[in-house]
């Protein structure tokens, strides 16, 4: 997703190379996709897709997910935005996670810090567009 997102936004949202927070730009970006989206597949196909036939793996992939979520709440102690003190990209991809954990009802995910941080983005016009959005072929 962040490779899509990086191609389409030019301007602001981006982190360029040059600024402080380039590289944890680039962690959380590959974080958002490599390691907190990854278990939710998981839980999605056998809670949703199939259910019934591996619920143990959906329940161990939900508490792995959850697990994962430490460094984005301690990460969001001090700050408002992931980096750069703006919203970036970054924001915008682990955010997705959070709202598919919302989706799939892992309320877990919705520790202290995480929740301010979405109960802000989730309320940006952009976010709530993007929800409304219904793809017509």
């Amino acid at each position: 997703m962040f490779v899509f997102c990086r191609e389409i936004w030019t301007n602001d949202f981006q982190v360029k190379p040059d600024e402080d927070d380039f590289a944890t730009y680039l962690n959380w970006l590959a974080h958002s996709d490599a390691t907190l989206t990854f278990p939710q597949t998981v839980v999605l196909r056998y809670t949703i897709q199939e259910p019934g036939v591996a619920d143990a793996a959906a329940e161990g992939y939900r508490r792995w997910f959850v697990a994962r979520l430490r460094l984005l709440e301690k990460t969001l102690e001090d700050r408002e935005y992931l980096c750069s003190n703006r919203l970036t990209i970054a924001d915008i991809c682990v955010s997705y996670a959070i709202h598919l954990a919302g989706s799939l009802g892992i309320e877990q995910a919705f520790k202290p810090n995480i929740k301010r941080w979405t109960d802000i983005l989730f309320e940006r016009d952009g976010y709530k567009k993007a929800v409304d959005y219904k793809y017509e072929e």
